[in-house]
Protein backbone atom coordinates (compact mmCIF):
# COMPACT_ATOMS: atom_id res chain seq x y z
CA UNK A 1 0.00 0.00 0.00
CA UNK A 2 1.22 3.76 -1.23
CA UNK A 3 0.26 6.28 1.25
CA UNK A 4 0.45 10.32 0.82
CA UNK A 5 0.45 12.25 3.70
CA UNK A 6 -0.09 15.87 2.51
CA UNK A 7 1.76 17.78 5.33
CA UNK A 8 2.40 21.34 4.07
CA UNK A 9 1.03 23.26 7.39
CA UNK A 10 3.84 21.08 9.52
CA UNK A 11 6.29 22.31 7.22
CA UNK A 12 5.15 26.00 6.96
CA UNK A 13 5.24 25.94 11.22
CA UNK A 14 8.07 24.73 12.30
CA UNK A 15 9.83 26.02 15.04
CA UNK A 16 6.53 27.47 16.17
CA UNK A 17 4.22 24.30 15.50
CA UNK A 18 0.53 24.75 16.52
CA UNK A 19 -2.22 21.94 17.61
CA UNK A 20 -2.68 21.15 13.67
CA UNK A 21 0.85 20.98 13.16
CA UNK A 22 1.56 18.89 16.27
CA UNK A 23 -0.78 16.74 15.23
CA UNK A 24 0.71 16.07 11.88
CA UNK A 25 4.13 15.63 12.92
CA UNK A 26 3.22 13.12 15.85
CA UNK A 27 1.14 11.29 13.36
CA UNK A 28 3.99 11.07 11.13
CA UNK A 29 6.40 10.07 13.97
CA UNK A 30 4.67 7.08 15.05
CA UNK A 31 3.57 5.95 12.25
CA UNK A 32 7.32 5.63 11.15
CA UNK A 33 7.93 3.76 14.51
CA UNK A 34 4.40 0.84 13.91
CA UNK A 35 4.53 0.56 10.91
CA UNK A 36 7.63 -0.53 8.54
CA UNK A 37 5.71 -2.31 5.80
CA UNK A 38 3.88 -0.12 3.78
CA UNK A 39 5.46 2.71 1.31
CA UNK A 40 4.66 6.63 2.57
CA UNK A 41 5.07 9.93 0.90
CA UNK A 42 4.67 13.15 2.68
CA UNK A 43 4.22 15.39 0.79
CA UNK A 44 4.47 19.73 0.70
CA UNK A 45 2.83 22.29 -1.52
CA UNK A 46 4.97 25.15 -0.79
CA UNK A 47 5.73 28.12 -3.68
CA UNK A 48 7.81 30.41 -1.91
CA UNK A 49 9.87 28.13 0.32
CA UNK A 50 11.74 26.23 -2.28
CA UNK A 51 13.94 24.27 0.26
CA UNK A 52 11.42 22.67 2.55
CA UNK A 53 11.92 19.80 1.38
CA UNK A 54 15.63 19.57 2.11
CA UNK A 55 14.43 20.61 5.98
CA UNK A 56 11.59 18.26 6.54
CA UNK A 57 14.39 15.25 5.54
CA UNK A 58 16.30 16.39 8.32
CA UNK A 59 14.03 17.58 10.52
CA UNK A 60 11.82 13.79 10.40
CA UNK A 61 14.50 11.60 9.77
CA UNK A 62 11.79 8.93 8.18
CA UNK A 63 12.85 5.43 7.69
CA UNK A 64 13.93 3.85 4.02
CA UNK A 65 9.97 2.92 3.77
CA UNK A 66 9.27 6.69 3.81
CA UNK A 67 10.12 9.41 1.32
CA UNK A 68 9.66 13.41 1.38
CA UNK A 69 8.35 15.11 -1.70
CA UNK A 70 7.58 18.98 -2.45
CA UNK A 71 5.38 20.94 -5.17
CA UNK A 72 5.84 24.57 -5.63
CA UNK A 73 2.18 24.82 -7.55
CA UNK A 74 0.08 28.16 -5.52
CA UNK A 75 -2.54 26.12 -4.26
CA UNK A 76 -5.30 28.07 -5.68
CA UNK A 77 -3.56 27.72 -9.13
CA UNK A 78 -4.02 23.65 -8.15
CA UNK A 79 -7.90 24.09 -7.42
CA UNK A 80 -8.54 26.57 -10.27
CA UNK A 81 -6.72 24.50 -12.84
CA UNK A 82 -7.66 21.19 -11.40
CA UNK A 83 -4.46 19.75 -11.25
CA UNK A 84 -4.66 15.89 -9.99
CA UNK A 85 -1.95 15.22 -7.35
CA UNK A 86 -0.74 11.91 -9.49
CA UNK A 87 0.97 14.17 -11.70
CA UNK A 88 3.67 15.29 -9.01
CA UNK A 89 3.23 12.41 -6.88
CA UNK A 90 2.13 9.15 -9.41
CA UNK A 91 -0.33 6.30 -8.69
CA UNK A 92 -1.04 5.83 -4.66
CA UNK A 93 -3.68 3.76 -3.05
CA UNK A 94 -4.41 6.36 -0.48
CA UNK A 95 -4.01 9.87 0.00
CA UNK A 96 -4.20 11.99 3.52
CA UNK A 97 -5.01 15.57 3.41
CA UNK A 98 -3.97 16.40 7.01
CA UNK A 99 -5.79 19.95 7.41
CA UNK A 100 -9.14 20.40 6.03
CA UNK A 101 -8.55 20.03 2.19
CA UNK A 102 -8.34 17.31 -0.39
CA UNK A 103 -6.35 18.98 -3.79
CA UNK A 104 -7.97 16.78 -6.73
CA UNK A 105 -7.26 13.69 -7.31
CA UNK A 106 -7.94 11.00 -10.26
CA UNK A 107 -7.85 8.05 -8.84
CA UNK A 108 -6.73 7.45 -5.39
CA UNK A 109 -8.32 6.98 -2.23
CA UNK A 110 -9.16 10.12 -0.21
CA UNK A 111 -9.41 10.07 3.63
CA UNK A 112 -9.22 14.20 5.23
CA UNK A 113 -9.02 14.79 8.62
CA UNK A 114 -11.19 17.88 9.41
CA UNK A 115 -9.77 19.84 13.08
CA UNK A 116 -13.07 21.76 13.45
CA UNK A 117 -15.82 23.87 11.81
CA UNK A 118 -15.49 27.13 13.93
CA UNK A 119 -15.15 28.88 10.13
CA UNK A 120 -18.85 27.60 9.66
CA UNK A 121 -20.48 28.59 13.06
CA UNK A 122 -22.69 31.63 12.68
CA UNK A 123 -22.14 32.65 16.29
CA UNK A 124 -18.44 32.86 16.13
CA UNK A 125 -18.55 34.71 12.64
CA UNK A 126 -20.66 37.46 13.90
CA UNK A 127 -18.01 37.26 17.49
CA UNK A 128 -15.30 37.64 14.87
CA UNK A 129 -17.10 40.64 12.86
CA UNK A 130 -17.65 42.48 15.94
CA UNK A 131 -14.04 41.79 17.09
CA UNK A 132 -13.06 43.31 13.83
CA UNK A 133 -15.39 46.53 14.07
CA UNK A 134 -13.80 47.47 17.44
CA UNK A 135 -10.27 46.89 15.66
CA UNK A 136 -11.17 49.14 12.54
CA UNK A 137 -8.47 52.11 13.71
CA UNK A 138 -6.23 49.25 14.86
CA UNK A 139 -2.21 49.72 13.66
CA UNK A 140 -1.49 48.07 10.24
CA UNK A 141 0.14 45.04 11.67
CA UNK A 142 -3.04 44.19 13.40
CA UNK A 143 -5.28 45.32 10.51
CA UNK A 144 -3.20 42.78 7.99
CA UNK A 145 -3.26 39.76 10.80
CA UNK A 146 -7.52 40.54 10.55
CA UNK A 147 -7.21 40.33 6.90
CA UNK A 148 -5.16 36.94 6.60
CA UNK A 149 -7.33 35.67 9.44
CA UNK A 150 -10.83 36.63 7.30
CA UNK A 151 -9.26 35.08 4.32
CA UNK A 152 -8.14 31.93 5.31
CA UNK A 153 -11.59 31.39 6.88
CA UNK A 154 -13.18 31.97 3.11
CA UNK A 155 -10.93 29.80 1.69
CA UNK A 156 -11.96 27.02 4.09
CA UNK A 157 -15.64 27.50 3.46
CA UNK A 158 -15.32 27.58 -0.07
CA UNK A 159 -13.23 24.58 -0.34
CA UNK A 160 -14.71 22.40 2.45
CA UNK A 161 -18.13 21.35 1.37
CA UNK A 162 -16.34 20.08 -1.81
CA UNK A 163 -13.39 18.29 0.01
CA UNK A 164 -16.07 15.71 2.63
CA UNK A 165 -17.93 15.43 -0.69
CA UNK A 166 -14.75 13.97 -2.56
CA UNK A 167 -13.53 11.96 0.89
CA UNK A 168 -13.94 8.64 1.00
CA UNK A 169 -13.69 8.45 5.43
CA UNK A 170 -13.31 11.90 7.30
CA UNK A 171 -11.11 12.00 10.36
CA UNK A 172 -11.62 14.28 13.22
CA UNK A 173 -10.31 14.63 17.11
CA UNK A 174 -13.58 14.68 19.29
CA UNK A 175 -17.34 13.13 19.23
CA UNK A 176 -18.10 16.89 19.35
CA UNK A 177 -16.62 17.93 15.84
CA UNK A 178 -18.38 14.68 14.49
CA UNK A 179 -21.57 16.34 15.52
CA UNK A 180 -21.26 19.48 14.39
CA UNK A 181 -18.94 18.20 11.00
CA UNK A 182 -21.96 15.88 10.53
CA UNK A 183 -24.88 18.94 10.87
CA UNK A 184 -23.38 21.87 9.18
CA UNK A 185 -21.76 19.76 6.04
CA UNK A 186 -24.61 17.37 5.87
CA UNK A 187 -22.09 14.81 6.26
CA UNK A 188 -23.38 10.58 6.60
CA UNK A 189 -22.24 9.92 10.37
CA UNK A 190 -20.64 6.35 9.33
CA UNK A 191 -18.68 8.41 7.13
CA UNK A 192 -16.87 10.29 10.08
CA UNK A 193 -14.41 8.90 12.41
CA UNK A 194 -13.83 10.61 15.83
CA UNK A 195 -9.38 9.26 16.70
CA UNK A 196 -8.49 11.17 19.79
CA UNK A 197 -4.91 12.85 19.43
CA UNK A 198 -2.25 12.06 22.13
CA UNK A 199 -0.21 13.65 24.70
CA UNK A 200 3.51 13.23 24.84
CA UNK A 201 5.14 10.96 27.70
CA UNK A 202 7.39 13.90 28.30
CA UNK A 203 4.48 15.57 30.06
CA UNK A 204 3.53 12.90 32.33
CA UNK A 205 7.14 13.04 34.33
CA UNK A 206 6.82 12.54 38.13
CA UNK A 207 10.18 14.43 39.00
CA UNK A 208 11.56 18.55 39.38
CA UNK A 209 10.75 18.33 35.06
CA UNK A 210 13.56 20.76 35.06
CA UNK A 211 11.22 23.23 36.35
CA UNK A 212 13.31 25.19 38.36
CA UNK A 213 15.60 25.87 34.96
CA UNK A 214 12.64 26.52 32.68
CA UNK A 215 11.54 29.46 34.86
CA UNK A 216 14.90 30.80 35.28
CA UNK A 217 14.74 30.59 31.28
CA UNK A 218 12.11 33.05 30.76
CA UNK A 219 12.87 34.80 34.35
CA UNK A 220 9.31 33.63 35.40
CA UNK A 221 8.15 33.61 39.10
CA UNK A 222 7.72 30.83 41.26
CA UNK A 223 3.87 30.80 41.30
CA UNK A 224 1.61 31.19 38.57
CA UNK A 225 -1.07 31.01 37.22
CA UNK A 226 -0.74 29.35 33.14
CA UNK A 227 -2.14 29.60 29.99
CA UNK A 228 -0.92 28.40 26.87
CA UNK A 229 -2.62 29.11 23.75
CA UNK A 230 -2.86 31.89 20.87
CA UNK A 231 -4.40 35.44 22.20
CA UNK A 232 -7.21 35.59 19.55
CA UNK A 233 -10.59 36.35 20.08
CA UNK A 234 -11.98 32.62 19.93
CA UNK A 235 -9.11 31.73 22.64
CA UNK A 236 -10.76 34.40 25.18
CA UNK A 237 -7.88 34.66 27.44
CA UNK A 238 -8.67 38.33 28.64
CA UNK A 239 -12.00 37.05 30.66
CA UNK A 240 -8.99 35.00 32.84
CA UNK A 241 -7.09 37.89 33.12
CA UNK A 242 -9.69 40.29 34.50
CA UNK A 243 -10.72 37.15 37.25
CA UNK A 244 -7.09 37.14 37.55
CA UNK A 245 -6.78 40.87 38.71
CA UNK A 246 -9.42 40.59 41.01
CA UNK A 247 -7.70 37.89 43.56
CA UNK A 248 -3.97 39.29 42.64
CA UNK A 249 -4.24 41.32 46.28
CA UNK A 250 -5.53 37.93 48.05
CA UNK A 251 -1.72 36.34 46.44
CA UNK A 252 0.89 38.98 46.23
CA UNK A 253 3.27 36.28 45.39
CA UNK A 254 1.24 35.00 42.72
CA UNK A 255 1.82 35.55 39.23
CA UNK A 256 -0.40 35.51 35.39
CA UNK A 257 2.03 33.67 33.03
CA UNK A 258 0.30 33.52 29.41
CA UNK A 259 2.62 31.66 26.39
CA UNK A 260 1.52 31.82 22.79
CA UNK A 261 2.82 33.34 19.45
CA UNK A 262 3.89 36.94 19.30
CA UNK A 263 1.52 38.21 16.94
CA UNK A 264 -1.27 40.86 16.18
CA UNK A 265 -3.81 39.07 18.59
CA UNK A 266 -1.20 39.58 21.29
CA UNK A 267 -0.10 43.79 20.83
CA UNK A 268 -4.05 44.49 20.89
CA UNK A 269 -4.30 42.12 24.05
CA UNK A 270 -1.29 43.62 26.10
CA UNK A 271 -3.21 47.32 25.08
CA UNK A 272 -6.86 45.96 25.98
CA UNK A 273 -5.24 45.02 29.48
CA UNK A 274 -2.89 48.15 29.92
CA UNK A 275 -5.80 50.45 29.38
CA UNK A 276 -7.65 48.28 31.89
CA UNK A 277 -5.34 48.66 34.54
CA UNK A 278 -4.81 44.36 34.71
CA UNK A 279 -1.21 44.25 33.69
CA UNK A 280 0.24 43.98 36.95
CA UNK A 281 2.02 40.58 37.50
CA UNK A 282 0.57 39.86 34.06
CA UNK A 283 4.03 38.09 32.09
CA UNK A 284 3.81 37.41 28.37
CA UNK A 285 7.41 35.23 27.77
CA UNK A 286 6.61 34.61 23.81
CA UNK A 287 6.58 31.65 22.29
CA UNK A 288 8.11 28.65 24.59
CA UNK A 289 9.82 26.17 23.20
CA UNK A 290 8.91 22.90 22.70
CA UNK A 291 11.44 21.20 25.26
CA UNK A 292 10.43 23.68 27.77
CA UNK A 293 6.27 22.85 27.96
CA UNK A 294 6.33 20.32 30.57
CA UNK A 295 8.46 22.36 33.34
CA UNK A 296 6.30 25.22 32.78
CA UNK A 297 2.98 23.57 32.96
CA UNK A 298 4.04 21.42 36.14
CA UNK A 299 5.51 24.30 37.93
CA UNK A 300 1.88 25.81 37.24
CA UNK A 301 -0.26 26.51 40.44
CA UNK A 302 -3.13 25.59 37.81
CA UNK A 303 -3.72 26.02 34.40
CA UNK A 304 -6.68 27.72 32.96
CA UNK A 305 -8.11 26.80 29.11
CA UNK A 306 -10.85 29.32 28.85
CA UNK A 307 -11.26 28.92 24.98
CA UNK A 308 -14.78 29.39 23.06
CA UNK A 309 -13.90 26.72 20.62
CA UNK A 310 -11.85 23.83 20.38
CA UNK A 311 -12.15 20.73 18.10
CA UNK A 312 -9.98 19.10 20.73
CA UNK A 313 -7.43 21.06 22.74
CA UNK A 314 -4.33 19.69 23.02
CA UNK A 315 -3.04 22.26 26.07
CA UNK A 316 -5.81 20.83 28.19
CA UNK A 317 -4.30 17.43 27.73
CA UNK A 318 -0.73 18.94 28.28
CA UNK A 319 -1.70 20.26 31.35
CA UNK A 320 -4.05 17.07 32.99
CA UNK A 321 -1.00 14.78 32.14
CA UNK A 322 1.53 17.30 33.74
CA UNK A 323 -0.22 16.66 37.20
CA UNK A 324 -1.54 20.61 37.08
CA UNK A 325 -4.91 21.34 38.30
CA UNK A 326 -6.85 22.52 35.51
CA UNK A 327 -9.86 25.20 34.77
CA UNK A 328 -11.35 24.48 31.31
CA UNK A 329 -14.68 26.04 29.36
CA UNK A 330 -17.99 24.37 29.36
CA UNK A 331 -17.84 24.43 26.19
CA UNK A 332 -17.89 22.64 22.83
CA UNK A 333 -15.51 19.68 23.04
CA UNK A 334 -13.66 20.42 26.19
CA UNK A 335 -16.14 18.59 28.69
CA UNK A 336 -15.89 15.30 26.80
CA UNK A 337 -11.86 15.33 26.84
CA UNK A 338 -11.55 16.49 29.94
CA UNK A 339 -13.93 14.16 31.49
CA UNK A 340 -13.98 14.67 35.50
CA UNK A 341 -10.89 15.67 35.40
CA UNK A 342 -11.13 19.30 35.24
CA UNK A 343 -12.82 22.27 36.55
CA UNK A 344 -15.30 23.20 34.26
CA UNK A 345 -16.51 26.91 33.83
CA UNK A 346 -18.75 29.82 31.77
CA UNK A 347 -15.70 30.95 29.55
CA UNK A 348 -17.51 34.60 29.40
CA UNK A 349 -17.81 34.94 33.44
CA UNK A 350 -15.43 36.64 34.87
CA UNK A 351 -17.33 35.69 38.12
CA UNK A 352 -17.19 32.26 37.00
CA UNK A 353 -13.71 31.95 36.17
CA UNK A 354 -12.52 34.19 39.22
CA UNK A 355 -14.17 31.57 41.98
CA UNK A 356 -12.84 28.87 40.57
CA UNK A 357 -9.33 30.20 40.53
CA UNK A 358 -10.18 30.91 44.43
CA UNK A 359 -11.18 27.32 44.99
CA UNK A 360 -8.02 25.55 43.86
CA UNK A 361 -5.54 28.30 45.12
CA UNK A 362 -7.34 28.08 48.58
CA UNK A 363 -7.88 24.10 48.92
CA UNK A 364 -5.01 22.02 48.85
CA UNK A 365 -7.44 18.49 48.99
CA UNK A 366 -8.77 19.56 46.01
CA UNK A 367 -5.73 20.47 43.80
CA UNK A 368 -4.07 17.01 44.78
CA UNK A 369 -7.59 15.55 43.71
CA UNK A 370 -7.26 17.08 40.51
CA UNK A 371 -3.71 16.43 40.08
CA UNK A 372 -4.36 12.57 40.33
CA UNK A 373 -7.65 12.75 38.08
CA UNK A 374 -5.72 14.44 35.45
CA UNK A 375 -2.70 12.03 35.25
CA UNK A 376 -5.55 9.28 34.86
CA UNK A 377 -7.61 10.92 32.09
CA UNK A 378 -4.52 11.79 30.22
CA UNK A 379 -3.00 8.36 30.13
CA UNK A 380 -5.79 7.44 27.73
CA UNK A 381 -4.69 9.21 25.31
CA UNK A 382 -1.63 8.01 23.13
CA UNK A 383 -0.09 9.03 19.70
CA UNK A 384 0.59 5.22 18.81
CA UNK A 385 -3.29 4.41 19.19
CA UNK A 386 -3.86 7.68 17.56
CA UNK A 387 -1.52 6.56 14.97
CA UNK A 388 -2.76 2.73 14.98
CA UNK A 389 -6.55 3.61 14.53
CA UNK A 390 -5.41 5.91 11.51
CA UNK A 391 -3.54 3.32 9.80
CA UNK A 392 -6.74 0.30 10.22
CA UNK A 393 -8.12 3.19 8.38
CA UNK A 394 -6.17 3.31 5.58
CA UNK A 395 -6.06 -0.38 5.04
CA UNK A 396 -10.00 -0.43 5.15
CA UNK A 397 -10.13 2.29 2.74
CA UNK A 398 -7.53 1.30 -0.21
CA UNK A 399 -9.22 -2.48 0.10
CA UNK A 400 -12.94 -0.93 -0.24
CA UNK A 401 -14.92 -1.17 -4.05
Amino acid sequence: MRVVIEATELGLSFGSMNGVSRCIFHLIDALARIDTSNEYVVFFNSFRRRRLRRQMEEHLRLPSNWAVAQASIPLRLCETARLEVELQLGRFDVFHGTFDYLPPIRCGKRVVTIHDVRYLEEDLDRLIRDDEMTLADAPRRVIKGLAARRNMMRWQRRTVARTVDAADVIITHSLFSARRIAQTLEVEPAKIHALYPGVERRFSLREDQGIAATLRRYRLPSRYILYVNRFDTLKNPTPAIRAFAQIAHEYPDLYFVLCGPEDYCLSHLKDTIRHEGHDERVLFPGFVDESDLPGLYAGAELFVLPSLYEGFGLPLIEGLASGTPVVASATSSLPEIAGEAALLVDPRSVDSLRETFRAILGNRELQETLRAKGRDRAAEFSWDTYARKTLEIYESVATAP
